[in-house]
C-alpha cells in the first residue's frame, strides 16, 4: 500500500516497458514532496554470487554457512584484503581500490567500511584519500577543523567520509537544526546538488562564524562536506556494502572452487571477464576443466573427487553421479531447494572436511566458530568444470534445445549429439572448435583430436545425401595437421574468451626472457622502486577517471599476475591510438613501489603480437 487513495489519482503512472508493470512519470527527487516513499532496490550481482556459493559449499562439502554468523576477525581473510588479492571480491576488485587495500591494511570490518567509502568520487576530489591514509599510516598527526567536530571526525581520523559526518558537523559547528540538516543531506544527494549546496553554502558559513570559527577554516570545512555532492556514501550504506566484501573475500579464501563456480554462472557481472577470472582461480589452486559435451552441463559446475557432479539448474542444487553430469540428465541421487539439501556422502574418505571439525557455522550459536580447516590431503576440493555457456554463439535456442536432449541422458558420441540436439551447423561448428566434443574422439591422440573432432562433425551433420549419394567410408585418422598449441589457445579464446592450454604471454616468454623482459609476479615479489624495468602483458583494463586529471591507468594480464601502469596524459596522447587499442603491449619505464603498492610509470611502449588468442580477448575499456 503505496497511497490511501488509488495512486493514479496521486501522480500519474504509465505503462512500463515489460508486460504487466507499470512506472511513475515523475522523477525520484519530485516525489518526496508528495509524500511518496522512494526505496532504491540494488540488483547486485553479488548477492547471486553468495546465495548459490552457499549452495554449493552445502552441496560439495556438507557444510551450511550463515553469513550472519561468519567470524569477521579472521585474519586470513584480511591478509588477502591487505595484499590486494581481491579478484572478484565484491567493490574492492578495481586498481584504485587495489592500489588503496596495502595502504589502509584493513584488520577490522570497520577498516573496510571506511575503504568502500574512501574510494568515490567525493572523498577523492575532496582531497581526503590522501590525508587519511597518511594518518592511518602514521606519518601525519591527526588533526580537526575545530574542537566542536572532534567527536563526529574521531573515527575516520578527522577526515570527513560520511553523509551522517556531513549533517553531525553541520548541527555541532553551524547551529543547524536537525531538520537543516537532512535538508543538507537531501542536497548531498541530488543530482541537482551543486546549486542547493551553494544557497546552504554562506547559511553554513554564517553559522560557524557565530560559534567562533574563523571563515578560513569555516570554507575548508564546508569544502569538505560539499564534496559529498559528487556522490559520497552514507555511513549505513558503506556498512552493508563492506558485509558483502567481507562475505565474498571469507568464502573466495576458504571455498575458491564454489567461489570460481558460483562467479562464473553469474556472468556477466563484476570488473573482469571470464578469461581474467578463470586464470585467478588456478593462480590459486582451483582445477579449472575443459568444456566437455559429455560432461558438461549448460552452466559451470562442480566435480567431486569421488565421481559426484553438484549441477546448478533452475535456481536450485542438483548433486549427480559423473555418468549424467548433463542438466536433466539420469541418476540425480539428490536435489536440493534454497539451501542444497541434496550432499554427496558424509564420511571421511570422501568429504574435504570431515563432520569431527565441527566448523559447520550455524545461527544457533552466538560465539563465532573458528575458521574451515585446510584441506585434508586425502580429501581434495571440487574442481571447476566449464559449462556450454561459456562457448561464444550459443544463444537461448541452443540452450533450450542441449537442456532439452539432456533430459534424455548424456550425449555418447557426435551422432547422438547432432541428432538429439537439434543444433545448426554453426552452433555445432563452435562446440567444436572450443573443444567440447575432443572426448568424442577418444581413438585419436590428444593433440590431434581437435580438428578431427570438426571434421566428424561436419560429416555427421552432411550425412547421406540420398540413395544416389550414400557416404563413403573415410579414414579413422584423416590426414589434418595437428593444431598447435598457440594455435589451440587462439581457437579457445576465440570461442570461449580463456584457455586451459596457456595465457597468450605463455607462448612469448621463451622470447621475452632473453630481453629482460620480467612477469608481475616477479616484480610484485622483487621490484625495487625506481627501478626501470620492461613488462608486457594483455590489456584486460584501460581507464581514464574524470577524478585522475588526465592520467591512463592500464592492467596488464600475463600468465603469472596482473600489474597496473600509470600514463601520463602527454605520454598517453603521444601514443593514444596504439595504447587504447593494442591487445598486447610491452612498456618499459620506472617501477614505483611503495607501501606494498607496485606500479609501472610507462614511458615506451611497443606491440606485440603472439597469435594466441590476444585479439579475442575481452576487456574493460573506459568504463
Amino acid at each position: 500500500m503505496l497511497t490511501a487513495e488509488p495512486l493514479c489519482t496521486v501522480v500519474p503512472i504509465e505503462p512500463a516497458s515489460m508486460p504487466g508493470r507499470t512506472v511513475i512519470q515523475w522523477e525520484r527527487d519530485d516525489l518526496d514532496p508528495v509524500g511518496l516513499v522512494k526505496i532504491d532496490l540494488l540488483g547486485l550481482g553479488m548477492l547471486t554470487v553468495l546465495q548459490d556459493c552457499l549452495k554449493y559449499i552445502r552441496a560439495t562439502r556438507g557444510v551450511t554457512l550463515d553469513l550472519g554468523q561468519l567470524d569477521m576477525t579472521d585474519q586470513a581473510v584480511f591478509d588477502d584484503l591487505c595484499a590486494a588479492d581481491t579478484i572478484g571480491v565484491f567493490q574492492v576488485e578495481s586498481r584504485a581500490q587495489m592500489n588503496t587495500l596495502p595502504r589502509l591494511k584493513p584488520r577490522c570490518f570497520y577498516d573496510l567500511v571506511v575503504e568502500v567509502a574512501l574510494i568515490r568520487p567525493g572523498p577523492i576530489q575532496g582531497a581526503m584519500v590522501h590525508p587519511y591514509l597518511r594518518r592511518r599510516a602514521g606519518e601525519e598527526a591527526v588533526t580537526y577543523p575545530h574542537p566542536s567536530v572532534a567527536p563526529i571526525l574521531a573515527r575516520t581520523l578527522g577526515i570527513p567520509l560520511f553523509q551522517e559526518q556531513g549533517m553531525q558537523v553541520a548541527i555541532a559547528a553551524a547551529g543547524f537544526t536537525p531538520g537543516e540538516a537532512d535538508n543538507l543531506r537531501r542536497a548531498m544527494g541530488h543530482k541537482r546538488s551543486r546549486e542547493r549546496m551553494a544557497v546552504i553554502c554562506e547559511k553554513l558559513i554564517t553559522g560557524m562564524a557565530r560559534n567562533g570559527i574563523p571563515e578560513d577554516v569555516a570554507r575548508r570545512i564546508y569544502n569538505q562536506i560539499n564534496a559529498f555532492a559528487d556522490y559520497g556514501f552514507p555511513e549505513s550504506h558503506s556498512a552493508s556494502f563492506a558485509l558483502i566484501v567481507y562475505a565474498s573475500a571469507y568464502l573466495r579464501h576458504y571455498y575458491a572452487p564454489e567461489f570460481t563456480a558460483a562467479i562464473l554462472n553469474a556472468q556477466p557481472m563484476g570488473f573482469y571477464s571470464v578469461g581474467t577470472l578463470v586464470e585467478d582461480a588456478k593462480r590459486h589452486g582451483v582445477e579449472v576443466r575443459n568444456v566437455d559435451l559429455t560432461q558438461s552441463a549448460w552452466d559451470h559446475t562442480l566435480e567431486l573427487p569421488n565421481g559426484m557432479v553438484v549441477v546448478p539448474w533452475d535456481g536450485v542444487v542438483r548433486v549427480r553421479r559423473a555418468a549424467a553430469a548433463g542438466v536433466g540428465g539420469a541418476g540425480v541421487t539428490a536435489a536440493a531447494g534454497d539451501e542444497a539439501r541434496g550432499a554427496p556422502p558424509n564420511n571421511n574418505s570422501h568429504s574435504p572436511h570431515p563432520t569431527n571439525h565441527h566448523h559447520s557455522i550455524s545461527t544457533r550459536t552466538n560465539s563465532p566458530p573458528p575458521p574451515p580447516p585446510p584441506p585434508h590431503p586425502h580429501n581434495p576440493t571440487p574442481a571447476v568444470r566449464l559449462g556450454l555457456r561459456v562457448v561464444r554463439g550459443l544463444g537461448a535456442a541452443a540452450r533450450e534445445k542441449l537442456e532439452h536432449a539432456l533430459q534424455s541422458g548424456p550425449f555418447r558420441d557426435i551422432p547422438d549429439v547432432v541428432q538429439r540436439a537439434g543444433l545448426d551447423q554453426r552452433s555445432l561448428r563452435a562446440l567444436a572448435e572450443a573443444g567440447a566434443f575432443d572426448s568424442m574422439v577418444d581413438d585419436i591422440p590428444p593433440r590431434d583430436r581437435r580438428r578431427v573432432a570438426l571434421w566428424r562433425v561436419l560429416e555427421a551433420v552432411r550425412g547421406d545425401a540420398g540413395p544416389l549419394a550414400p557416404s563413403r567410408p573415410r579414414p579413422s585418422h584423416p590426414p589434418l595437421p595437428t593444431m598447435s598449441r598457440l594455435e589451440t589457445t587462439d581457437a579457445d579464446y576465440r570461442l570461449t574468451g580463456l584457455s586451459l592450454n596457456g595465457h597468450p604471454m605463455h607462448h612469448l616468454r621463451a622470447l621475452l626472457d632473453p630481453n629482460g623482459v620480467r612477469t608481475a609476479r616477479e616484480l610484485q615479489r622483487q621490484g625495487r622502486d625506481g627501478e626501470r624495468v620492461a613488462h608486457a602483458g594483455l590489456v584486460i583494463c584501460r581507464q581514464r577517471p574524470g577524478t585522475a586529471k588526465g592520467f591512463v591507468f592500464l592492467s596488464l594480464e600475463d600468465e603469472t599476475g596482473i600489474l597496473n601502469v600509470v600514463v601520463t596524459p602527454k605520454r598517453f596522447e603521444r601514443q593514444a591510438l596504439m595504447i587504447s587499442t593494442t591487445p598486447l603491449l610491452l612498456i618499459r619505464g620506472t617501477l614505483q613501489v611503495e607501501q606494498g603498492v607496485v606500479n609501472l610509470r610507462a614511458e615506451h611502449f611497443r606491440p606485440l603480437r603472439a597469435d594466441a588468442g590476444e585479439t579475442w580477448a575481452r576487456g574493460h575499456d573506459f568504463h
